[in-house]
């Protein structure tokens, strides 16, 4: 109580300009109890892989147009995070012609063979049951909900803000997958589907705006999906079927592939054997 932005500036060495940044604050005005972001502090990362990669054993990949650092990831057998750190990139982002290192995992040998586009393909390749799409959905539901009490703001990186494309990005971050920061690059990335074979989890792009994809949210079946919505200031849920958005859809693209696929099957299956065992074990429970 009594404090202000220029007296918690002034004690931790920072401008008034740089704290409201921080803290996305568009007044002077602060309450007593509010929590203040005052600096970020980079904390290194060790990756549980790193030691399986040598940095003086690598190839050169010369970067082709429309290519992501999310499908030279899968291409390769090498971790998003990995491939930035050998190369010193800040961004997700490629520009074709760029010479990428791809650091040569010493740990199998299958990675000396580099899989073509139509083995690449087949990753995402899914066959799920109505039981399956159903638990996949509330799966995507449940992550979804941890942001809905964000605030829609054009490139809201958090903090209580966000933008369509980084919504996106952080449901599938929840389940392992490194996807660019916009929608127009995230349309680049995973395998284009028709409309009538959509699955829950499968990213819905549309034109809003200029001439290429500018809004993107998650399909969840029944042919609604989830987004942050600037006119809805928030999380939302649309229907593909609605004038607004059956004109301006463009497609759709799948980024889940049958490796997570087996896991959240496995998941599933290790729940139901549980539920029936607890089952036998409350009808063996004598009245």
């Amino acid at each position: 109580k009594g404090e202000c932005l220029y007296t918690i500036a002034k004690k931790y060495g920072i401008s008034v300009r740089t704290l409201k940044r921080l803290n996305h604050l568009r007044s002077n005005i602060i309450r007593p109890g509010q929590r203040l972001l005052v600096r970020r502090i980079p904390i290194r990362v060790f990756f549980k892989d790193e030691k399986y990669f040598n940095s003086s054993d690598y190839i050169i990949h010369i970067v082709k147009k429309g290519e992501t650092l999310y499908e030279l990831s899968l291409k390769y057998h090498v971790p998003i995070k990995i491939l930035k750190k050998f190369n010193h990139l800040t961004s997700n982002l490629l520009i074709p012609g760029d010479r990428l290192k791809i650091p040569v995992n010493n740990k199998s040998k299958k990675q000396q063979t580099i899989k073509s586009n139509g083995q690449l393909v087949k990753k995402f390749e899914i066959n799920l049951g109505e039981e399956e799409q159903e638990e996949l959905k509330e799966k995507f539901i449940k992550v979804a909900s941890l942001y809905k009490y964000f605030r829609y703001k054009y490139g809201g990186n958090g903090y209580g803000y966000l933008d369509c494309s980084m919504f996106v990005r952080l449901v599938y971050q929840r389940f392992g997958i490194d996807l660019p920061r916009t929608a127009r690059e995230q349309f680049r990335v995973g395998k284009f589907v028709p409309k009538d074979k959509l699955l829950p989890g499968d990213l819905v792009f549309f034109i809003t705006r200029g001439y290429y994809p500018s809004h993107v949210g998650i399909y969840i079946g029944d042919n609604k999906f989830m987004h942050f919505s600037s006119s809805k200031k928030g999380l939302t849920i649309s229907s593909l079927n609605s004038k607004y958005f059956r004109k301006r859809y463009i497609g759709a693209k799948r980024v889940l592939n049958n490796e997570l696929l087996k896991y959240f099957k496995k998941f599933l299956n290790n729940s139901k054997i549980k539920s029936v065992e607890n089952q036998e074990n409350n009808s063996k429970t004598p009245s």
